[in-house]
């Protein structure tokens, strides 16, 4: 039994029960009660507990005793079992009202810090703005995140309405939790529409600035801006989209749409204008879009890399600047942009190859360093083998790969330590061989020398380490056991 239903049948009822007998009043009273509460229809406690106050006051009239014994009893029975159902009804909702109350406490949480969880809303749609109306766009932005938090907000609370009012639970809750989704309410409502509003005037002022740029009044609406029809096109369509996102109101809507269309069906006749004057130098365009074709052809690939830009530049404003057609206009700078791929793709390969050159090199700089440490540590093993005349031989074949090959402080110390031995070995020789030929480069005086500005330069490597502990250890124990090479020279 819904409510309209029970209400009509209350009324009907206490209007049948005014001609009938107080017994006969009691017993439609009690029977009305029953059908109220009966499992097989609705519950209608309101209509209920209504028929029981009309009972009640009948009850101090006069009835026939055995009536009212009967009609009490039911009347009892009835009572407690609307009590106890209601009781039941309160506890099964309790789960639902509190999940309504934490619905409610989110909405109004939203609502206090609604400008901070503007900025960290993702996922909204929002149209590109030219560079010139960043700010614009910047402001349309935060309104349109703002609206898009109220909209979420207000259809909540518009499903949370009618799930309240659906619930069966006693009235005075149901009315406590409507006060309170009504408080928001007069929050968000407001809210939404005042950003209507101000969305609205600010897609009406953009659109009065596109057409006071643009066009003028004269006679008519007439193009007054030298912008390139093709970007005014495209501006009126970006505007078009705008308005639907921009949830303007109806007036706003109608009168930048009226706006819109005369701006279109005057760029529409430019449009028509320039076609019918392009079709009249058909063959002046033919001719100029020819003559740039051939220069673009002629534009040398094989060149300096300023030099062909600086070709490039000079075509790409002659284009710009040359009487001919939009599609010729395309199909220069396509031709253009063909040669730049042609240009840049060479140098790009040219890149490779030299970097691939580089590394050639370095794989056989490093093989050589690799061949000449081996020599060395063989030559430094078997050097108490040789008489003086080969190992001055050794160390003059080795003097002149290394000058070759001219390495580097870091290579230079993967044979120091054997190369120092060998040369010290053949001093050692040589002074004890009053005839030998002392060819080799490093005598005495030169060995010292050449340890010195060894030194020297190990040191400076060593400074020259920074956070690189590891190798800085490295140069100061080399230094360490030159140094003590060189000290013992002299001794």
């Amino acid at each position: 039994m819904t409510s309209e239903k029970a209400t009509a049948d209350y009324d009907t009822l206490i209007e049948e029960i005014k001609n009938q007998t107080p017994d006969e009043k009691a017993k439609m009273l009690v029977g009305f009660m029953s059908g109220a509460i009966s499992s097989d229809t609705e519950q209608n406690f309101k209509d209920f507990w209504r028929a029981k106050t009309v009972l009640m006051e009948l009850f101090k009239e006069k009835l026939d005793p055995i009536v009212r014994a009967t009609v009490w009893d039911e009347f009892n029975r009835l009572c407690k079992e609307a009590r106890l159902m209601q009781d039941h009804i309160d506890k099964e909702a309790s789960f639902e009202i509190e999940q309504i109350e934490k619905a409610l406490a989110a909405i109004e949480q939203e609502m206090a810090h609604l400008d901070e969880r503007a900025e960290k809303v993702e996922g909204v749609e929002i149209p590109r703005f030219p560079k010139n109306k960043q700010a614009l766009g910047d402001r349309f932005s935060r309104l349109r995140k703002k609206l898009h938090l109220l909209d979420s907000a207000c259809d909540r609370l518009v499903a949370l309405r009618d799930e309240i009012i659906k619930m069966q639970v006693r009235i005075s809750r149901k009315n406590g939790l409507l006060n309170r989704l009504s408080k928001v309410g007069d929050v968000a409502f407001p809210e939404r529409k005042a950003l209507g509003s101000e969305m609205s005037e600010m897609f009406e002022k953009m659109c009065e600035d596109f057409m006071q740029s643009n066009f003028a009044e004269r006679a008519g609406l007439q193009l007054q801006s030298r912008v390139p029809l093709k970007v005014l096109v495209d501006e009126i369509k970006q505007m078009q989209r705008m308005a639907k996102q921009f949830r303007v109101s109806g007036p706003v809507w109608r009168k930048t749409r009226e706006m819109l269309s005369k701006a279109w069906e005057v760029v529409n006749k430019e449009f028509d204008a320039k076609r019918k004057a392009d079709e009249g130098m058909k063959a002046v365009f033919e001719a100029n879009c020819q003559r740039l074709m051939d220069k673009i052809e002629a534009l040398k690939v094989q060149t300096k890399k300023e030099n062909f830009e600086k070709q490039v530049g000079e075509l790409y404003a002659e284009v710009k600047r040359a009487q001919v057609g939009t599609t010729h206009q395309e199909s220069l700078k396509k031709a253009l942009e063909a040669k730049e791929n042609a240009f840049y793709d060479q140098v790009k390969s040219g890149i490779e190859q030299e970097d691939q050159q580089i590394k050639n090199r370095a794989k056989k700089r490093e093989e050589q360093i690799e061949q000449l440490v081996k020599e060395i540590e063989a030559a430094h093993k078997g050097m108490k083998k040789q008489p003086l005349e080969a190992l001055d031989e050794t160390l003059v074949g080795f003097d002149e790969v290394i000058n070759q090959i001219n390495p580097i402080l870091d290579e230079e110390i993967l044979y120091m330590s054997e190369l120092n031995g060998l040369i010290e070995h053949y001093l050692e020789l040589s002074e004890d061989e009053e005839n030998s030929a002392l060819n080799y480069r490093m005598d005495r005086k030169k060995y010292r020398t050449y340890l010195k500005s060894l030194l020297s330069r190990l040191k400076e490597a060593g400074k020259s380490c920074g956070l690189d502990l590891e190798k800085m250890f490295v140069y100061q124990e080399i230094y360490a056991e030159e140094k003590k090479r060189f000290d013992g020279l002299d001794s």
